[in-house]
């Protein structure tokens, strides 16, 4: 895969793979491991790819909200939502800003659902009551638990 630093740019990163049985091809994205990687390292796919994953949820939120507690929704918000939105955080959590928006609009449209609220009603205080965290807040504490994980690591490296 070739990484390009922006499309204004003429500034390249060549990965080089030597492998005398394959062919080796330059693509514009790839899907690994269930995250898809770009050429230019932007994230705009994969962000894509999980506010699609969580418009698709929509539906089965409105048709639970008649069946379901709030609890019980949070339960299955946490188990479907939660785990799409942190799957590989780390990596696309990097992301520009409008990326993020997006997700997060999309988590508000579920939150409120899940509330029974308004299509225009604030979130903050949904998110406040349902003790859910926002998207940017999931980036920062993966972000953290990953460093407190890696701690040792650091203060060998640093020391």
């Amino acid at each position: 895969m070739l990484f390009k630093k922006s499309f204004l740019t003429k500034h390249m990163w060549q990965i080089q793979l030597d492998d005398k049985h394959n062919n080796i091809k330059q693509v514009q994205s790839q899907n690994f491991l269930g995250i898809i990687i770009d050429e230019h390292l932007n994230w705009n796919k994969q962000t894509g790819k999980i506010c699609s994953e969580l418009k698709s949820f929509k539906y089965s939120f409105k048709q639970l909200v008649k069946y379901c507690d709030t609890e019980t929704l949070k339960t299955v918000y946490y188990s479907y939502v939660v785990s799409k939105i942190r799957y590989g955080i780390l990596s696309w959590g990097v992301t520009i800003k409008q990326n993020i928006e997006s997700i997060l609009k999309c988590q508000k449209a579920l939150l409120r659902i899940i509330d029974k609220a308004q299509f225009l009603d604030s979130c903050k205080e949904i998110f406040k009551k349902l003790k859910i965290l926002t998207v940017p807040s999931l980036i920062i504490k993966e972000s953290c638990l990953h460093v407190k994980k890696q701690e040792e690591y650091l203060q060998k490296l640093f020391s």
